[in-house]
């Protein structure tokens, strides 16, 4: 029943910080939309601060078994990749950029740990995604440490706090243009064909 409880707040905790971003976002309005104490909320999180951090590792623990999902379903290189992003299109989406600009001015140690994670997690399965597409004939036969790291330094340049700051864009409005850039780079003419068909208009 307590691990439900805290679960519960930390699901809820999300959607309100994906909303509201977190550092204006004060305890009382979390237990009032929550319906609870804030003595409950306490019982589990000591402070705003670790709440708000294991908020952030829950929440990349979620999508990382989303990701995981998608990727080991029984299809081409090109459709998992189109079925990736556009998992991650609606997740950059659902997120406010007061979360991204409170990422970039009051908790800078979190966005380490999500560089972290997300490189891990592109690390150990871009690879894989790479391999298979390159025997479909679907990406081009270079070496896939190459590709891998060309992807990874692209995805970190861009969808950052940062950049997404200085340069006033929506977090959900960088990954299209990103992701049609590095396809568009990686993919064999039948590749490129293929991935086209698959987001009409797109590239229009």
């Amino acid at each position: 029943m307590a691990l439900e409880e805290k679960q519960k707040i930390l699901d809820e905790s999300t959607k309100i910080f994906l909303r509201e971003g977190f550092y204006k976002t004060p305890m009382d309005d979390i237990a009032r939309e929550l319906k609870i104490s804030k003595k409950t909320i306490y019982k589990y999180f000591d402070s705003k601060d670790t709440l708000v951090k294991e908020v952030v590792l829950n929440f990349l623990e979620q999508n990382k078994n989303n990701i995981r999902d998608i990727l080991s379903k029984n299809y081409d290189a090109v459709t998992k990749s189109f079925n990736l992003f556009q998992y991650l299109g609606k997740l950059l989406v659902s997120i406010n950029n007061k979360w991204v600009r409170d990422i970039q001015e009051h908790y800078r140690y979190l966005w380490k740990d999500i560089d972290e994670f997300r490189t891990k997690l592109m690390l150990a399965n871009i690879s894989r995604l790479i391999e298979q597409g390159k025997s479909e004939g679907f990406i081009v036969d270079y070496p896939t440490n190459i590709i891998v790291t060309f992807f990874i330094s692209s995805i970190r340049g861009i969808i950052n706090p940062d950049f997404i700051v200085e340069q006033k864009l929506k977090a959900g409005t960088i990954l299209n243009p990103t992701i049609n850039l590095l396809m568009n780079a990686i993919l064999t003419d039948k590749g490129k064909e293929y991935f086209n068909k698959l987001q009409p208009g797109v590239n229009k």
